[in-house]
This record gives structure tokens, C-alpha cells and sequence, in this order.
């Protein structure tokens, strides 16, 4: 696609095979610089007096020093140019008198609506700005399907990959864990190879791209060609998982709300401590993105078989969290229920909550055996 002008028409400087240097305006007509032509490409149409010779091209222009290269000759009167019905060769006109040089459009350098057009990437970019068109797009989900995570489509199959939207396989885009080590955090990215959409996973973060045309787009640091697309954790084999217990593969586009819900623990006991002592058998294991919204605790029945008190506390990547939950049961064997959720907020990556015993006053506290306790997390 070429560049266009209106009312150029002039005689260049000189006659032969050599590039349109301006002289003067064909009467009526102005000078690429009178219509303050830009530099780029132009497709024009150059012909003698009589008609005899013509030549149709494409070329650059260069205003500094008012310049049209003769680079591609598509037709000719010669039949020498390089498009369908001439010769192949591309030949230049030798023109025996400085010809009149027109800057033409031709019909695949006007846009329809109605037709498909061999836009490159920059125009394609230029375009959506121009008409105001969202630059990024991001029509798809990362999810696990079998033993490999998918990027599917969703609402649309379009993904920006370095300011180009790609369209998603409606199959989805697959990443086996193979070679990849276990209990170890990956950022998944999405790239093109060789015109084929295909995703990595890396430990290297991401941030906002700043390249104009892909500009507000979270991309591998420093790398415009890997969009994020989700945030992984790998467990021992190597394998992904996505269970009720351990969360562990985060879609970052089109983000859904997850329950995360520790295995019940039935067997944990703590006796006359005055401390909270981290329970995590029933550890509630998820990744997350830093805008995440998390909110952790547990569930479940607890009893202390001596004393009136007990005690229990959320605890969250092994720490305490909230105040402590120290209670006055009925009397000593009495059960107690808790339930309490805390809104937390984490970085980007692994995570767990967990829970916490202390036997407050002495005794042995005791977790219900037909319900047991566990962790809980609500995230996104």
C-alpha cells in the first residue's frame, strides 16, 4: 500500500533511466513540495508528450531533496514491468525527453471495507489508532485441559502479540510441563513462530510495554514479541495442576473467581501451649496476579478436652494474620465453630493459607473428628 497526493504533476529535471528529480509543475498542477508531500512510498505514472512512452511505478520520496525513486516498475509501454501481462523484468522506460510525473493511487492502495487488504503490521497499527480502535486485544483464557495448560479463545479469538492482533486456534494454543522444574513459579507469555501462535514459560517477570502501536500491553520484561497471557506453578513430575486444594494455574485476561479448600484435617492437636503452632496439613496452595483481590481463612470444629479456652489463628505464607481467635467454649469438651475470612492481598505468585492451634489456659486442644478443620481461600 502506497502513500498518495492530489494535483502532483511535474517535469523532473531530466530525461533517461534516472530517478524524478523536481524542476517545475506541469501548468495546473504543483510540485510534490507546493502539496507538502511527505517521505514515503508513492505510486506514480510518469509519460512523454505524445504518449508513446509511460511507465507506472512505485517509489520513495524524499522532500529534503525532492526526490522519487524509480525502485519497482510495475507496467510499461515497453511491456517490460514486473506486473501480470508484462515481461517480469521491472525495466525502466529510457525516456528520450523529461517526461510529466504524476503521483497516482491504484486500487490496492484504496481502503474497502468490503475487501481484503494486504496491510502490513504498522498499518494495520496505524490504522486502529487513526479510527480509534482498542490497541490491545485480549480475547482468550489460560486453563488447564489434561495433562497440558491451553490458551482458548474467548468472546472473540484475537490476542495482541507485538502490536498485532493474532487470531487464537479455536483448538487453543497448548504448553506441555515438560522440562520445566517442579515447585517453581512461571509467568506464561504468548509469541508467534514462524506465523504459528505458541507459548513459553519463564521465570522472568513482566511489565507494560511503552512501543508505540503496542503501547499498555503487559509483556515479557523488555521483550515486545511475549504477551502475558497467565501465571503457573509446577508440582513434582513435572506436571500443572488446577485442583480444589492447589490452584495453581492463573489465567491473566478474562480472569474467573476460584475457591481454593484445603484437604480436611482431622488428626491435629496441640497441648498446653501458649503459642499459635501452624497446622499444614489442610494448607488451602494458590498463584495469583498483585491485583488480585484474596480472602483466606478456615472452617471447621475444634475442642479443648480440660479447659474452657482454645485458640485459633488464620496464618497466610506461614505467617499470622488478623488478631488471634481466642474463645471461652461451654465448658471443658465442649465444640466450638469457627469460620472466619480475612481480605488479604499478595504479590504476584505462590501463596497459601493455612491455620494455627494454641491450647490457651492449658489442656489439649483437639480438632472434631468427624469434621475436622480446613484452610480456605476465595481469589479474584
Amino acid at each position: 500500500m502506497a502513500l498518495f497526493a492530489n494535483s502532483v504533476l511535474y517535469n523532473p529535471v531530466s530525461n533517461g533511466t534516472a530517478d524524478f528529480v523536481t524542476s517545475a509543475a506541469v501548468t495546473g498542477f504543483m510540485t510534490p513540495a507546493l502539496t507538502s508531500m511527505q517521505a514515503g512510498v508513492y505510486k506514480y505514472r510518469a509519460e512523454s508528450s505524445d504518449l508513446t512512452q509511460w511507465e507506472i511505478g512505485e517509489g520513495t520520496y524524499t522532500p529534503g531533496t525532492q526526490t522519487l525513486t524509480r525502485t519497482t516498475v510495475l507496467y510499461n509501454s515497453a511491456g517490460t514491468g514486473i506486473a501480470a501481462g508484462q515481461s517480469g523484468a521491472g525495466t525502466k522506460i529510457n525516456f528520450t525527453a523529461a517526461p510529466n510525473v504524476g503521483v497516482v493511487m491504484m486500487k490496492q492502495d484504496v481502503i474497502s471495507a468490503e475487501e481484503s487488504n494486504g496491510f502490513s503490521d504498522a498499518q494495520k497499527v496505524a490504522l486502529r489508532r487513526n479510527v480509534g480502535v482498542p490497541q490491545v486485544y485480549a480475547q482468550c483464557r489460560l486453563v488447564k485441559s489434561g495433562s497440558n495448560i491451553v490458551l482458548i479463545p474467548y468472546n472473540g479469538n484475537l490476542l495482541s502479540i507485538n502490536g498485532a492482533p493474532q487470531a487464537i486456534p479455536n483448538s487453543g494454543v497448548s504448553l506441555a510441563p515438560t522440562g520445566l522444574t517442579a515447585n517453581t513459579t512461571y509467568y506464561i507469555y504468548a509469541y508467534m513462530s514462524s506465523g504459528t501462535m505458541t507459548l513459553e514459560a519463564s521465570t522472568t517477570g513482566y511489565g507494560v510495554s511503552v512501543t508505540n502501536g503496542n503501547d499498555g500491553c503487559p509483556i515479557k520484561t523488555g521483550d515486545d514479541t511475549r504477551t502475558l497471557v497467565g501465571l503457573t506453578r509446577i508440582i513434582t513430575g513435572p506436571a500443572w495442576v488446577d485442583t480444589a486444594a492447589q490452584r495453581f494455574v492463573r489465567s491473566y485476561w478474562n480472569r474467573q473467581r476460584v475457591n481454593v479448600v484445603g484437604s480436611l484435617d482431622t488428626t491435629s492437636t496441640e497441648t498446653n501451649v501458649s503459642s499459635y503452632i501452624e497446622k499444614t496439613v489442610s494448607k488451602a496452595e494458590f498463584v495469583c496476579f498483585s491485583d488480585d483481590g484474596v480472602l483466606g481463612g478456615f472452617y471447621g470444629m475444634a475442642t479443648n478436652s480440660t479447659q474452657p479456652f482454645l485458640g485459633m489463628q488464620i496464618f497466610a505464607d506461614g505467617g499470622a494474620v488478623g488478631p488471634a481467635l481466642d474463645w471461652n467454649i461451654l465448658s471443658a469438651g465442649s465444640r466450638t465453630v469457627y469460620n472466619p475470612m480475612l481480605p488479604m492481598n499478595f504479590g504476584d505468585g505462590y501463596h497459601y493459607i493455612s491455620f494455627a492451634l494454641r491450647a490457651l489456659g492449658g489442656g489439649t486442644v483437639t480438632l472434631a473428628t468427624y469434621t475436622g478443620m480446613q484452610a480456605q481461600a476465595l481469589v479474584g
